[in-house]
């Protein structure tokens, strides 16, 4: 289960629960357009549009990890007691685009990179990757081209041209997300 800080271009993972009581769970996670989960023999696709915390559970709490360590192998059980010690778990509720509620749960120092990626699907087009990849595979030859066209310096106005596109992309991206906010 683990994710990148930024939350940029990675899925997370994260707990489904398969009913409501959440007698049972699977694991599920996100990609650019869908949470993808797989429950027993059948895998469960949704488009998420809404995210919200349901209540935070602190059942992995420090002091009982230390007192099971301790309890097991003395002092170095407690040692490894707070070495494993996992933070509190959030419970959320995602509603996917057909109307439906999904429950799940994530540790609570994830769930910021998990409502990110629910922005991010939300702000999915299709062929977002193939402009990526088109783009990045047409920068290579312009790259060469202007190498051998105006040397050193043709090269240096190719990088900070692609980078200045990228930039703009990526405002662009932030400005939908705060106004979609």
């Amino acid at each position: 289960m683990s994710t990148k800080d930024e939350g940029a271009d990675c899925m997370t993972q994260f707990m489904m629960f398969r009913d409501q009581v959440g007698a049972e769970l699977y694991p599920a996670r996100t990609t650019r357009k869908e949470v993808v989960g797989a429950c027993g023999n059948r895998v469960v696709r949704f488009v998420p549009v809404e995210l919200r915390p349901v209540e935070v559970i602190d059942r992995k709490s420090v002091a009982g990890r230390v007192a099971g360590g301790y309890l097991l192998a003395g002092p170095v059980g407690s040692a490894l007691g707070v070495l494993t010690a996992k933070g509190p778990t959030v419970r959320f509720e995602m509603r996917a685009a057909d109307g439906t509620a999904h429950i799940g749960a994530i540790e609570q120092d994830r769930y910021p990179a998990l409502r990110r990626s629910v922005e991010k699907i939300a702000l999915y087009r299709p062929g977002d990757g193939l402009r990526t990849l088109g783009m990045w595979l047409l920068f290579p030859v312009l790259l060469l081209l202007f190498l051998a066209m105006f040397g050193p310096v043709g090269m240096l106005v190719a990088v900070a041209v692609q980078y200045a596109i990228a930039h703009l992309r990526q405002r662009r991206r932030i400005a939908a997300l705060e106004r979609a906010a």
